[in-house]
């Protein structure tokens, strides 16, 4: 079962973007602050240990949105970005959840609206990965959509 879970969004020079989620009372995985970036030159060497960081944040229980709430809204923002399209637009994404109590890294396939989960590409790195078998796993899911 999955119990938390960390989205990542490459915008490569741009830098990379990532955010925690918790379910909503109505059992949707919703994205949550804290949203936080990352330069490029500090891709590689604190992907992990953010990923590791956020999924404290992660888990739980939270108010579902509203129609029209712009959950997304300040991560785009952040990226200078007016909407959620021009977002992802330049973007490729993995996703980092814990299930049954082990990381799974799962690459994001570009759709329509955004992102929709690889289930066949996952990388699974057991209960405890290093942080250097979860930066290779994370690196390689986010280049895999890019190819």
């Amino acid at each position: 079962m999955l119990t938390k879970s960390v989205t990542i969004y490459d915008r490569g020079p741009d830098g990379i973007y990532l955010h925690p989620s918790a379910f909503s009372e109505m059992g949707v995985l919703v994205a949550i602050p804290p949203f936080v970036h990352l330069a490029m030159a500090e891709k590689e060497p604190r992907i992990w240990r953010e990923v590791v960081a956020l999924m404290e944040s992660s888990g739980g229980r939270v108010s579902h949105p509203k129609p029209g709430d712009d959950i997304l809204r300040p991560l785009y923002q952040m990226a200078g970005c007016s909407n959620w399209q021009a977002f992802v637009r330049k973007a490729t994404s993995c996703a980092i959840d814990i299930v049954d109590g082990q990381f799974i890294v799962s690459p994001e396939i570009r759709d329509e609206s955004g992102f929709g989960s690889s289930k066949e590409a996952k990388i699974a790195l057991g209960l405890n990965p290093t942080e250097s078998e979860g930066k290779a796993a994370v690196l390689a899911a986010l280049r895999l959509e890019s190819m």
